[in-house]
């Protein structure tokens, strides 16, 4: 079952849970882990894709990479070496230290950065992260309250932070490269990327677009779809984010009906009981 499993690491638990999603849209069984597990901790055999939670998005770069390189390691003692390395889709974190970081994992082996998710409006286009045509660090990212956005140029960003060689994708990876950086604009172009870097027998990090383009790659089991078997007549969305679209969300929500309760702390949902 081993060499059928894809081990995930995320940063966080939204983006954990946002992978899992993902796989289980396309037929396979997913499961989260909400923190790294200890070293001698069994596997979970009966899922073929393993998320394992770093939720290293706010620590210092020596320590985001050492959380990587154990969640990596312990995936390989489970016998998975098939990873996915969930980037934020906005480039918030320490992203240059965590990429850094897998690459040296197993150095032989490249590390394709496939940020773009056009569906989203993320696009790259000369190394440089847009949201709906706006460089990031022009965009509410910049003032995000933990993790500021103050460069658009991803290439720049890793150049500047990491010690591993780094170089733009132009359809063939530089033989020095460790780490690539991939431009697209399209879903096409993100396939594109996805299957390059297959044919590299390179591991990939990105948003979770790339993630939906690398799964028809591999070699998983699959189960029945989840659409077909969901429940649909009663759902709790949990809304935490700040970001204005997050707020536009929620208020499209209410004014479509959908019953809205804002929690402010100190406040438990046993004084405001669902409808």
């Amino acid at each position: 079952m081993a060499s059928k499993q894809l081990g995930i690491i995320a940063d966080d638990l939204s983006g954990a849970i946002e992978c899992a999603a993902v796989c289980r849209r396309m037929g396979h069984q997913a499961i989260v882990l909400p923190r790294i597990p200890e070293s001698n901790q069994p596997g979970q055999a009966h899922s073929s894709v393993i998320v394992v939670v770093t939720d290293s998005r706010h620590l210092p770069a020596a320590a985001a990479s050492h959380r990587l390189d154990a969640a990596a390691r312990w995936l390989m003692r489970q016998g998975i070496h098939s990873f996915y390395k969930k980037t934020d889709s906005a480039a918030r974190g320490p992203l240059a230290a965590e990429l850094a970081a897998l690459a040296r994992v197993e150095p032989t082996c490249a590390v394709y950065f496939v940020p773009a998710f056009p569906r989203l409006g993320r696009t790259v286009t000369d190394g440089v992260l847009y949201i709906d045509g706006v460089p990031v660090a022009e965009t509410a990212f910049a003032k995000d309250p933990r993790s500021p956005i103050h460069t658009s140029s991803l290439l720049t960003l890793l150049r500047q932070q990491t010690d591993v060689p780094v170089t733009q994708s132009s359809g063939k990876r530089e033989a020095s490269a460790t780490l690539v950086l991939c431009d697209g604009t399209t879903d096409d172009d993100v396939r594109a990327s996805v299957d390059t870097a297959q044919r590299d027998g390179a591991r990939i990090a990105g948003p979770a677009g790339a993630l939906e383009a690398l799964l028809p790659h591999l070699d998983l089991d699959v189960s029945e779809p989840l659409e077909s078997r969901m429940d649909r007549s009663s759902v709790l969305i949990v809304a935490g984010s700040c970001h204005p679209v997050t707020q536009a969300q929620i208020n499209h929500a209410e004014s479509a009906g959908a019953c809205v309760i804002h929690l402010v702390p100190p406040c438990s949902m046993e004084n405001h009981p669902l409808p």
